[in-house]
């Protein structure tokens, strides 16, 4: 939007033919004011509470693919997920990343756990959509109705969904992200966690303490920042939030990225994510409205992320191809009828409409 184009006061050769009808012969140069590389990992929460939302989230990220692809954004897609039968390739990096050596390391304790990348950037534009189909099949497949038509019996094992590895996802993503920035030389990162709730947190230290006995005191030092991680105890007895806080803010702090949650969730869990958030009264009464109008809500700086979206699960998630008809030739009636399309198209891409505006 900010880009300004100008001639350059040289004529362009491939243009000459033309010169009797078009008097625009000149080279043209695009100038985007303080423009940066912009990049976008994006990690997805495969465990078996998302399966009524595959379908739509799949749809979902087919949209912000194709957008990042369109504006040559580098982007990728990881699925965390605890399956043994997934491939193994990020679990072997895993395992070599369980340093025993020093009791005080922290370490990855379930061994089900596997990074699957779901979406690659920088391939062919017939590989990208072989990715995207194969995105819209495996989210359709977790139908019970129609997984024989997408996958067969050792692909439906593979993907299997399991449990919500988000803390495992954050120590492992620190490193995907830090590679990713330096091979497509990302100077904005947008890290994105696409969740429907809290993760299981199977982690502990080389030691062999784990429980929420020891990560209630937690504080991760990093060995590279030299820098100390903590979480704040919430008071909770079962998942605290407080070390899924300090992973968090150890991987904002060494990739330097921008931290973005989807929190695809009902109605009725509102009151209590709200709660947990600790908002002023103002502030919920705007969560609220806005949920209800829009079926999403922003939280600034809350829960460990700069923006964390509250997203309406369900069939809301799935985009609709709607048409526009009106029954008038009255002017406000044209324009009411298009408003509505336009806001009910919005809504069918919620996750790209609220994406761009986090990072525009």
């Amino acid at each position: 939007m900010r880009a300004q184009t100008s001639k350059t006061g040289r004529i362009n050769m491939d243009k000459v033919w033309a010169y009797k009808i078009t008097e625009d012969l000149f080279l043209q140069n695009t100038v985007v004011p303080n423009g940066k590389n912009h990049g976008m990992i994006l990690y997805l929460d495969m465990s078996g509470s998302m399966s009524p939302n595959m379908a739509g989230t799949m749809e979902q990220l087919v949209l912000l693919a194709s957008f990042c692809q369109k504006v040559r954004i580098p982007f990728e897609v990881y699925g965390f997920i605890t399956n043994s039968y997934a491939p193994d390739d990020y679990s072997r990096s895993i395992r070599s990343r369980n340093d025993y050596t020093d009791k005080k390391n922290l370490v990855i304790n379930d061994p089900n756990f596997r990074m699957l990348q779901l979406v690659a950037t920088g391939v062919s534009g017939a590989k990208f959509k072989t990715q995207m189909a194969n995105l819209l099949a495996l989210g359709k497949s977790y139908d019970r109705h129609y997984v024989e038509l997408y996958l067969d019996h050792s692909a439906q094992t593979a993907f299997g969904l399991g449990s919500t590895p988000l803390e495992e996802a954050i120590i492992i993503g620190r490193y995907i992200a830090e590679e990713f920035k330096t091979r497509n030389r990302i100077e904005v990162l947008s890290s994105v966690f696409l969740t429907d709730g809290q993760g299981d947190a199977n982690f502990g230290v080389a030691g062999g303490r784990d429980g929420d006995s020891f990560r209630k005191n937690l504080a991760i030092v990093d060995t590279k920042t030299r820098r100390t991680f903590k979480g704040e105890y919430d008071g909770s007895s079962y998942r605290s939030t407080a070390f899924c806080h300090a992973l968090l803010d150890l991987y904002k702090t060494t990739t330097g990225s921008r931290l973005i949650n989807f929190y695809l969730m009902n109605p009725y869990d509102l009151k209590y994510i709200i709660a947990r958030s600790g908002l002023d009264g103002v502030v919920q009464d705007a969560v609220r409205k806005s949920f209800k109008k829009e079926g999403a809500a922003l939280l600034k700086n809350a829960n460990g992320f700069d923006d964390q979206f509250l997203i309406k699960s369900g069939r809301s998630l799935q985009v609709q191809e709607d048409t526009l008809t009106v029954d008038s030739n009255d002017k406000k009636e044209l324009m009411k009828a298009f408003k509505t399309f336009q806001d009910k198209k919005a809504m069918g891409r919620v996750i790209l409409s609220k994406m761009v505006e986090a990072v525009a």
